[in-house]
């Protein structure tokens, strides 16, 4: 789970000035940095030493301060080169509008995306020549601050939001994330707010979206774990049904196995979501849309219409056999499953 839990270093780096308090105040040195011995050893070598100063001088005050890791760490950041690269060349990193951008030079951009074009290496090796083809081949990323903000609005600024009507987006499954807003935007999913904010985002955009909500982690990832596993696995108060709902929507996220894929109504394959630490109300709306088809996949549809969920005299939705399963939950804690 090591590999990609340092996501979220680069995402909230880009807004952490405008959407967060924790670097408020903070003063942040933009004095030309000093590259030691060796960090470029003979002209037109690269190695870590040449942009690990840029990302002491840039990134890591304010990804410190909001206790997020250190991008100064080689294997981090090498975790996450490809990223870095296309939000420095966008023009994303560092943040849009903050004193760091203004003071980032063109050549220092170049130089980070000299490095990860080499392969992210910690020892000196040749860079691509300026123009090469490598070095062109950034992402041309489009602007997302005002769709982002629209989301964070009603998801809350780290993902996890303070309406009981509105799902937590922090450290769900980046491909369930895109799948839902393509269906959003197809209309495959009904949601009036949402259709109309998915209706017109690029594939690009959905793909930066879905990375930057599956990235947050809102919680400690080791206490996170340890308590979901004694929550489920030592309760002696879990509602009836639980275990079969934890297979799918919450097991995978502390045994260190991916979540569990189903298909939707098309035959397209859907990541089944974590669903710890969700919204009760919202794990229950849900439930009701399966029931009353407002929501199209099988397996969930034949879910839903089963008892003890189904009267079996009246053929209503039980939502008091829903709910306990909803509140037990939405009390787990919230694990990123891209870890």
């Amino acid at each position: 789970m090591k590999l990609k839990r340092f996501l979220g270093i680069i995402f909230l780096s880009l807004f952490g000035i405008i959407y967060f308090t924790a670097c408020s105040g903070k003063k942040v040195n933009l004095q030309p940095s000093s590259e030691p011995a060796g960090a470029q050893t003979t002209d037109g070598e690269i190695s870590f030493a040449a942009v690990k100063p840029l990302f002491n001088q840039y990134c890591v005050q304010c990804h410190m301060s909001s206790g997020m890791p250190d991008l100064s760490d080689y294997e981090k950041a090498k975790s996450v080169s490809t990223k870095i690269k296309n939000f420095v060349s966008s023009g994303f990193m560092p943040q849009q509008g903050s004193e760091e951008a203004q003071a980032i030079s063109d050549e220092e951009r170049s130089k980070i995306i000299s490095w990860v074009n080499a392969g992210a290496p910690l020892e000196a090796v040749q860079a691509a020549p300026e123009g090469s083809a490598g070095m062109s081949a950034a992402i041309e990323l489009p602007p997302l601050l005002n769709t982002i903000n629209q989301c964070m609005n009603c998801h809350g600024n780290n993902g996890v939001s303070s309406s009981e009507n509105n799902p937590n987006l922090a450290g769900q499954d980046e491909l369930y994330l895109k799948k839902q807003l393509l269906h959003f935007k197809d209309g495959r999913r009904k949601n009036q707010t949402m259709n109309g904010i998915a209706k017109d985002l690029s594939n690009a955009e959905i793909d930066m979206l879905a990375s930057f909500f599956g990235s947050l982690q809102p919680n400690d990832p080791e206490q996170a774990l340890e308590e979901t596993y004694v929550k489920i696995y030592e309760s002696k108060n879990m509602p009836q049904g639980t275990m079969s709902c934890v297979g799918c929507h919450a097991n995978p996220t502390f045994k260190g196995q991916p979540l569990k894929t189903i298909t939707d109504d098309n035959g397209a394959p859907i990541p089944v979501p974590a669903i710890s630490g969700q919204k009760s109300s919202y794990i229950v709306s849900q439930f009701q849309n399966y029931y009353n088809g407002d929501r199209k996949i099988a397996i969930m549809q034949q879910i839903a219409i089963q008892h003890p969920f189904v009267n079996k005299e009246t053929g209503e939705l039980n939502v008091d056999e829903i709910q306990p399963i909803a509140d037990f939950f939405s009390e787990l804690p919230i694990i990123n499953v891209n870890d």
